[in-house]
């Protein structure tokens, strides 16, 4: 999506373009439609945009900011409506999507936003794209994070929420039954180390 300073050049460049080839009038009519597009989406206001981006995730779509996915907003949009400094925003192409993030991707729109200084606050769960392809909260898993167990997925999502993940090993299920028995490495585990 085009700044608002690049506006200006792109419409002269346009300009320029079309003098040559909009020789007819529903040729001029195409033009003046892509110029409004191109007006209209690269003006558009941090809020604006986050307003947009707030309806697709009350819909259920993934919103990525940077690297952090949005698990759950409590405060997120109505906090930084004001004070986030947004970049480039696009939508990631649904088989981009699986292969990033695996079943999430599936049956949901990505949307993904670059933003300038951001960090996760603790009012709100974000958790490390790296992970999301590795997380299924319908598969009882054995997690151990940071070299301690869980037993959960709700448990995991607090034990990573807001943290940078360092490394993640997914243990099969023979050398997890080997490391920590049958009980609870039947359906294998998931390694996960957070950077401190």
């Amino acid at each position: 999506m085009p700044s608002c300073k690049n506006v200006n050049l792109i419409f002269r460049n346009f300009q320029r373009c079309r003098k040559s080839f909009c020789k007819s009038l529903n040729m001029k009519r195409i033009s003046f439609i892509l110029i409004c597009s191109i007006l209209f989406l690269g003006c558009r206001s941090n809020k604006d945009v986050l307003s947009l981006l707030e309806s697709k995730y009350k819909k259920g779509d993934i919103i990525i900011i940077n690297d952090w996915i949005l698990l759950q907003s409590d405060v997120f949009f109505d906090f930084h409506k004001n004070k986030l400094r947004l970049g480039k925003t696009e939508k990631i192409q649904q088989d981009s999507a699986i292969s990033w993030f695996g079943q999430w991707g599936s049956d949901r729109e990505t949307y993904k936003i670059s933003a300038l200084k951001f960090q996760p606050t603790d009012k709100d769960i974000f958790i490390d794209c790296k992970v999301l392809k590795v997380l299924n909260p319908n598969d009882s898993i054995f997690y151990f994070i940071n070299g301690a167990p869980c037993f959960t997925y709700r448990n995991a999502i607090t034990l990573i929420k807001n943290k940078k993940i360092s490394e993640i090993s997914v243990i099969p299920t023979e050398s997890a039954i080997k490391i920590w028995g049958n009980k609870v490495g039947r359906k294998g585990a998931l390694m996960i180390n957070t950077k401190k």
